[in-house]
C-alpha cells in the first residue's frame, strides 16, 4: 500500500493521486476513494480524462475495473489503540484518530475504499484525471501521469497463483442489512433486540444469518439465530475521555442472504439494569 493510501486510511480522506502516481497506458493503478458506503465494481462508472484527447469511460461491471475493496486499520495499530485508551501509543495517533472519528460523524466503523483500475491502452502521455461515480451519488476524483512506454496489467501474482476476478470479488462487501439505533433521551448501557425472518436454508428457505460487529472494542455483542429469528445482545464497552455516549457505537450488520428481516422486539437498559424507554432500531439494506 502506498503512503498516500495509508494516510487516506488514517484520515478518512480520498487520495488526490493514484498509486503509482506515474504509470504507462495499460498498467494497473490503485485509487484511495475515501469512506465510501456503496462503491462496488459493478455499480461504479469510471471516466479517464487526459489533458489532451477525448475521455474514456468504463461502464459498470467493466472487466478493467478490477475491484473495489474496503481496507481497515489493524485493531492493534497505534490509530485504534490510541483512540480507545485516550493516550498516544504512537506519535500523533490520538489526534489522528479523533480527526478520523469526527470525519465519519462519530461512526466507529473506519475503512478506506480502494479501487483497482487498468489504465486504457490508448491513453495518451500526460496528466490524466480519473472520476468515479455511483448511482447513490458518491464520487471521487484523482490524478496521475501517463509516461511513455507499453504498460502491463498487474496479475497480482502470489506464491501460489495470480489473483483472479473471483478472489477480488470475494474481498468486496456483499449485500447486507445495517442495524442502527435511535433514542428519545439517554444512550443506554445495553440493548437486546430480536428479529424475525423467513426460514433459512436449514429450515426450507434460503441463506444463513451472520451478525457482524464492526468494532468489538466499542461494544460487546452476543447473538443467536434459530433459523427463523435472531436475538442480539449489545453491551457498551469502556468509555475513554475521547468518547461521549453515542448510539452509533451500537451499529452492527446482518448478512447471509436470509429474506424479510424485521425487528420483532427491542429492550434497553441503563448500567443499573433499569429500563431505558424510547430506544428504537432501524434496518437499511445496502446492495
Amino acid at each position: 500500500m502506498s503512503l498516500v493510501l495509508f494516510v487516506a486510511i488514517t484520515t478518512s480522506c480520498a487520495g488526490t493521486r493514484t498509486f503509482h502516481e506515474y504509470a504507462r497506458a495499460g498498467d494497473t493503478v490503485a485509487l484511495g476513494a475515501g469512506w465510501k458506503h456503496n462503491f462496488d465494481k459493478n455499480n461504479i462508472t469510471v471516466t479517464f480524462t487526459p489533458d489532451s484527447g477525448g475521455s474514456i469511460t468504463y461502464l459498470q461491471g467493466d472487466s478493467a475495473i478490477r475491484g473495489s475493496i474496503n481496507m481497515y486499520p489493524d485493531p492493534l495499530s497505534g490509530l485504534v489503540t490510541s483512540y480507545v485508551t485516550g493516550i498516544n501509543q504512537t506519535s500523533n495517533a490520538l489526534s489522528n484518530s479523533i480527526f478520523l472519528n469526527t470525519a465519519t460523524g462519530f461512526d466507529p466503523d473506519w475503512w478506506q475504499t480502494v479501487v483497482f483500475l487498468d489504465i486504457p491502452t490508448s491513453m495518451p502521455v500526460g496528466n490524466v484525471t480519473i472520476d468515479i461515480v455511483n448511482p447513490q451519488g458518491e464520487t471521487v476524483s484523482s490524478t496521475f501521469e501517463v509516461i511513455p512506454g507499453a504498460g502491463q496489467v498487474n496479475s497480482f501474482s502470489t506464491d501460489i497463483a495470480p489473483l483472479g476476478n473471483d478472489q477480488f470479488d470475494s474481498l468486496a462487501r456483499i449485500p447486507h442489512q445495517i442495524v442502527e439505533f435511535s433514542a428519545v433521551q439517554e444512550v443506554p448501557y445495553a440493548i437486546e433486540v430480536t428479529f424475525t425472518h423467513d426460514p433459512d436454508m436449514d429450515n426450507g428457505g434460503s441463506g444463513k444469518v451472520f451478525v457482524s460487529n464492526p468494532r468489538s472494542e466499542s461494544k460487546n455483542m452476543l447473538w443467536y439465530d434459530d433459523g427463523l429469528s435472531t436475538k442480539v445482545i449489545l453491551i457498551k464497552d469502556h468509555q475513554t475521555g475521547n468518547e461521549s455516549p453515542n448510539l452509533k457505537h451500537f451499529k452492527f450488520y446482518i448478512v447471509g442472504g436470509v429474506n424479510n428481516i424485521q425487528v420483532s422486539s427491542i429492550a434497553a437498559y441503563d448500567e443499573n439494569g433499569a429500563d431505558v424507554q424510547g430506544v428504537t432500531a432501524s434496518l437499511s439494506t445496502t446492495q
